[in-house]
Parts: structure tokens; C-alpha cells; sequence
């Protein structure tokens, strides 16, 4: 939700543990969303990639909520990276 417009969504997610989960659009006020989490293994850990392309289907909604959910996206992984420190240390 944002400045009165409210909305919502449904997403298929596959799961490949414990190498990604790839999500896509089922329905709701998407035109087009495509998003991918991937767990890289690394010498000393694990690299964790996101990557999210999304287009709204009603222009009024892209301008107003566009910025948003790219927002909310980007304090996703933020909030993902924080809780793994918590839990697996750095």
C-alpha cells in the first residue's frame, strides 16, 4: 500500500535448495515479475545474489508504486543479509 492505493499479489516459487528459489508473476498488478535469489558457495562463506524485474500493469500504478517496491526490494535483501549475520555470524 502507498498514498491510497493498495494492492496485492500472488507469486510462484520454485525452489532448488540449496542453490536458488526463482519467483514469477500468478497474479495481481503485475504485468511482468521475474525474481531470482541464488547461494553461491565461496571459499569462506556464501555470496547471496538477488536480481528482480518487475513492470506494473496500469501506468498509474508503475509511477506511483514503481519507486516503492524497488525500495522495498532493495530493504529485503538488506533485512535477508542482517538476519544471516545473526544467525551464522560474519
Amino acid at each position: 500500500a502507498f498514498k491510497g492505493l493498495r494492492e496485492t499479489f500472488c507469486t510462484y516459487d520454485e525452489v532448488d535448495p540449496p542453490h536458488r528459489i526463482t519467483i514469477s508473476n500468478l497474479s495481481g498488478p503485475f504485468s511482468h515479475l521475474d525474481s531470482e535469489w541464488q547461494f553461491i558457495d565461496m571459499p569462506n562463506g556464501s555470496k547471496v545474489a538477488f536480481s528482480i524485474d518487475f513492470t506494473f500493469s496500469k501506468k498509474l500504478v508503475d509511477l506511483a508504486m514503481g519507486p516503492v517496491f524497488s525500495k522495498a526490494s532493495h530493504s529485503m535483501v538488506e533485512s535477508f543479509c542482517k538476519r544471516a549475520e545473526q544467525i551464522y555470524g560474519s
